[in-house]
């Protein structure tokens, strides 16, 4: 085989082999971790087709751009009626094999010697690599596999305005790779990494000088400036990034001083260098305690940054033996880590699998290249050592440098296998996870989250009890790792809660009382609790406290009242709905409340005087429409018996 024996056609069929083959049990799985993020910004269901359009008028989380990638989610629900994860799944899939395939095309046009079988080698390994397990299977993490594919194509036509000659050709690759660079980065916003790429490449090998570089970069970065301008004045951020960062997501925040953020960069550098090497020890989440903050001048510190700094000379030195493309895919492999290595923001997490998503093809390209050269010395050495014997035939360079990639993508293949199992659903991702997490307070944190979750809608006893005992031990783990966190604390109780174990549920949320006088949950998990003692007086007392903290919430206002009831307090719970009335006049429980109170006492009339206006306001409820609806009519009285008439119908029966 011969570089002008591969046709593009055979690898585009190659590679949806391969991809069948390493992504194909990935196409049943379901909704898994933060695909709730795609609902949040597309329309509701229904929506009809310009409302698509919605998606380009909001941020992604109120801080982030990213329309483009939900733009296809939103286009996906229109169309098919609803999302449907296996559609979703096989949509990522799709664009993924896209990518590899343009991964191909991209490095096939460099001026390199091998750059078809280099290529070939490059994408057989991207696609096979398990680090790219999230990004497929995470039907969130199109964003990531669309906004690579887009900036691909952007470098790949800003090459051909570097190097075509005639005018047209020229003004088409840069007009097109404006357009492309622009979706990607409102695709997601580490295809701003295209700005190192294209100078690199050019660099490297020589296609424009530093002064033309400079003259085509001028005008997108001018342009970018002036839309993120006019995008920050229609959309502003709704708060920073930065100070988004908290403790236990990345613990530089409490020590940004040059030297620890270097430190923690080198931390970071060798972590993503471990995810290209070792094909496994990739989980949803890391964050404090997973990577320790360790000072510079820590011996383990300097050992990682002699390493960092041998590779990159490495880089230099194959650069000065005209080995540029190993040069170069070192090269990419750093400088496109440098927007996620802690040293430009901080990241949320430390590390994350798909942070590194478009540096590891410059891995991916250095084994290609390494595959490729050791494989040529190997022929050479061979063809010397035989010199004098009868030449047999064998495998040619390329024969063997594509079986050697397709051996290495194959030892990928149960690695690969096992992170798209573990992305079935969020509780297959926690169960897979979370044992590995045991110094991670977020990770634990987001477990215990999704472990009780499930465990409330959980309608199976024996099933609930074990996603209830899993919360729990995430919740324990992680007040290990970091003590006396609120939500964690919570956590620890309602899992003991749902575990039946009432006594360690209250000394929790007590303790929780005694160190902050912020937790709604608390007040009215104490509240419920001595409210089945029948200890009505203290759960009155937690349920006022419960409102002080949440107004809005209406279930602490129907507690209070029945609290009052039960110790007989008619003229207090009047009290208080007229408080509500006098201070929140447009809220419809108060004088849902102040109805109830009156047909507690058995005045039938008065209590629809209110009731009444608690339905105009927002109330439903079927029966009670009912009930005042007969009473008036009994009563003959028409005015209002007609005014109630209106909701019997088409209302949620609450009661």
């Amino acid at each position: 085989m011969t570089e002008k024996n591969i046709s593009n056609t055979a690898v585009f069929l190659l590679l949806c082999v391969l991809s069948i083959l390493f992504y194909g049990n990935s196409i049943k799985n379901g909704f898994a971790l933060d695909d709730s993020y795609i609902f949040q910004q597309i329309p509701e269901v229904g929506s009809n087709f310009m409302s698509c359009f919605k998606v380009f008028k909001q941020r992604y989380d109120f801080v982030d751009y990213r329309p483009v990638a939900m733009f296809t989610f939103a286009l996906e629900q229109w169309f098919l009626g609803e999302i449907h994860p296996t559609i979703s799944h096989l949509i990522n899939l799709i664009l993924f094999v896209s990518l590899c395939f343009s991964i191909y095309i991209f490095i096939k046009q460099l001026p390199e010697k091998h750059a078809t079988a280099i290529a070939l080698i490059c994408s057989i390994l991207f696609l096979a690599h398990p680090i790219h397990a999230n990004a497929v299977c995470n039907l969130k993490s199109r964003d990531t596999i669309l906004g690579m594919l887009l900036s691909i194509w952007s470098i790949y036509y800003f090459t051909y305005y570097a190097t075509s000659q005639q005018t047209k050709k020229k003004l088409k690759g840069y007009c097109f790779g404006i357009l492309l660079f622009l979706l990607a980065v409102s695709t997601k916003r580490d295809n701003y990494n295209v700005l190192l790429i294209v100078p690199l490449t050019l660099i490297i090998y020589n296609l424009a000088s530093i002064k033309q570089i400079l003259k085509g970069l001028t005008p997108i970065i001018i342009l970018v400036l002036i839309l993120s301008i006019i995008l920050n004045f229609y959309l502003p951020h709704e708060y920073s990034i930065g100070n988004s960062i908290i403790y236990t997501e990345n613990p530089i925040v409490e020590k940004t001083t040059f030297f620890y953020q270097l430190s923690q960069a080198i931390s970071t550098y060798t972590t993503y260098l471990k995810f290209m090497i070792i094909p496994q020890g990739y989980y949803f989440y890391f964050g404090y305690d997973m990577i320790p903050l360790l000072p510079i001048n820590n011996i383990q510190q300097i050992l990682y940054l002699l390493l960092h700094c041998s590779i990159l000379l490495g880089a230099f030195i194959l650069y000065k033996k005209e080995e540029k493309m190993g040069a170069y895919a070192i090269l990419f492999f750093y400088a496109t880590l440098y927007y996620c290595s802690n040293m430009y923001v901080l990241v949320a997490g430390i590390v994350a699998d798909r942070y590194a998503f478009i540096a590891s093809l410059g891995f991916c390209l250095f084994v290609a290249w390494f595959i490729i050269w050791c494989t040529d010395k190997y022929i050479q050495y061979t063809k010397n050592k035989s010199k004098n014997k009868k030449q047999q035939k064998g495998l040619s360079i390329h024969q063997l440098s594509i079986l050697i990639a397709l051996l290495i993508s194959f030892i990928y293949l149960p690695f690969t296998w096992s992170r798209n199992v573990a992305w079935k659903d969020i509780i297959s991702l926690m169960d897979k996870d979370i044992p590995q997490l045991t110094n991670s307070f977020q990770g634990n944190r987001i477990g215990a989250t999704h472990y009780l979750n499930a465990a409330r809608n959980e309608q199976q006893a024996e099933i609930a009890q074990t996603l209830y005992s899993k919360a729990l031990n995430c919740a324990l783990n992680a007040d290990a790792v970091y003590k006396d966190d609120i939500f964690i604390l919570e956590s620890k109780a309602l899992s003991y809660l749902g575990l039946g174990n009432k006594d360690s549920a209250y000394t929790t949320f007590a303790y929780i009382n005694s160190i902050t006088d912020s937790s709604a949950l608390t007040s009215n998990m104490l509240g419920d609790l001595f409210y089945k003692r029948k200890s009505y007086d203290t759960a009155t007392y937690f349920y006022h406290k419960l409102l002080t903290i949440d107004t809005i919430t209406d279930i602490g206002y129907y507690k209070l009242i029945s609290t009052l009831h039960n110790l007989s307090r008619i003229d207090g719970s009047f009290r208080f709905c007229d408080s509500i009335i006098q201070r929140r006049p447009s809220l419809s429980i108060s004088y849902e409340t102040k109805g109830y109170n009156y047909l507690h006492l058995g005045d039938t009339a008065a209590s629809g005087k209110y009731m009444l206006r608690a339905f105009q306001l927002g109330m439903q409820s079927t029966a009670y429409a009912n009930l005042y609806f007969n009473f008036y009519k009994s009563k003959r009285d028409t005015t209002m018996y007609q005014q109630f008439e209106p909701y019997l119908q088409n209302t949620n029966n609450n009661y």
